[in-house]
């Protein structure tokens, strides 16, 4: 009989134990939801090129919708209660934003480091207040020959927009980054005059090759298809063009690979490359790579651009670099946000 009490009595303050967790654990949970919903609607609004002031407005927004469409549920107040713990004013939305945009600045860091080789697009143009603004995109090549392209920076060019100067500011900020320009393959431009010279001034800072496309011609043949090419002196216009010294091991991957039946019969494949063995075809497994990191076009740089006008209009004309580049970064980066982790990491600072 008593320990039947007994029993009765454990699991009675075992419940009650459980309903007070429960009391404290509910609050808790509901401030951190709260949290990753306002980082999820911040980043929606600068993905959707909005001003952060429109914050206020998503949550009035969501009030009205609640009070009709929750009508008959039980929880109303409940819903309503959880919405209107959503701060969404323009100076919290500014500082969601921010930190989205260190966790995408740390995302492409890490990215940039993994990178064998990548390249930039480098395209400029004026913004609605007069001002010329840089805009740096990137292209990596990784060692399985998938590839990211991603937003890199837009530089301000404040005064003089000479080559020169642009050159200067790009300098700067390279310096600054600490970027990895060992790795740089390739600069494509929009072959403008104050563009070409900062690619001269490239090459004389860092002793580079960046690519002539008329040169890379004969070369793309070959690592389209090894197996398809009619040149005689494919060893000679790859030695030359990459500027190779090995030439006698190079000549042999050349022939051992035009040999091998195997990975002939794979030579329409999308991924080629990756099929070729690193140990055996180190020099044109390289040679591939850095080829997969080349761009084509100034595209991105172009869109971006596009997207800076919308941004930087008539209408926000006071919009500051900072500001500018971090929208132009979370509308344009492909890379997706860990909100559940930015709110955790946002709890952990405000407990210490």
């Amino acid at each position: 009989m008593n320990s039947e009490i007994r029993r009765k009595k454990i699991i009675s303050l075992k419940s009650s134990i459980t309903n007070q967790q429960s009391f404290f654990t509910k609050p808790l949970q509901q401030h951190k939801a709260a949290v990753i919903t306002s980082y999820e609607i911040s980043h929606l609004l600068a993905k959707n090129k909005k001003s952060f002031t429109d914050g206020e407005l998503v949550k009035e927004a969501m009030l009205e919708a609640a009070d009709s469409l929750f009508e008959e549920f039980k929880n109303k107040k409940e819903i309503v209660s959880a919405i209107n713990t959503l701060q969404l004013s323009a100076r919290t939305v500014t500082r969601r934003i921010e930190v989205i945009v260190e966790n995408l600045e740390a995302e492409l860091a890490n990215d940039m480091e993994n990178c064998i080789f990548f390249s930039l697009q480098m395209d400029k143009s004026t913004d609605w207040t007069n001002i010329s603004q840089l805009a740096i995109c990137v292209k990596m090549a990784f060692s399985d020959f998938t590839t990211k392209e991603e937003f890199l920076k837009v530089l301000s060019l404040k005064g003089s927009t000479r080559g020169e100067d642009s050159f200067s500011t790009f300098k700067k900020y390279i310096t600054d980054v600490k970027l990895p320009v060992q790795k740089l393959s390739s600069i494509t431009t929009d072959g403008a005059p104050a563009m070409t010279e900062i690619i001269d001034k490239l090459i004389e800072e860092f002793s580079s090759r960046f690519e002539d496309f008329a040169a890379l011609e004969p070369v793309l043949r070959f690592f389209i298809n090894p197996f398809n090419v009619t040149e005689d002196d494919v060893l000679e216009i790859v030695s030359v063009y990459f500027e190779l010294h090995n030439i006698e091991d190079l000549e042999l991957e050349i022939i051992n690979l035009q040999s091998d039946i195997i990975l002939k019969a794979h030579s329409n494949d999308k991924m080629f490359w990756n099929l070729v063995d690193e140990n055996k075809y180190p020099i044109l497994r390289k040679c591939a790579l850095k080829i997969y990191s080349y761009c084509a076009t100034t595209y991105n740089c172009e869109s971006l651009f596009s997207n800076m006008k919308y941004l930087k209009s008539k209408y926000r004309t006071k919009l500051n670099d900072l500001h500018l580049d971090n929208c132009l970064r979370t509308g344009n980066s492909k890379y997706i946000p860990n909100y559940k982790k930015l709110a955790e990491n946002m709890d952990t600072q405000v407990s210490h």
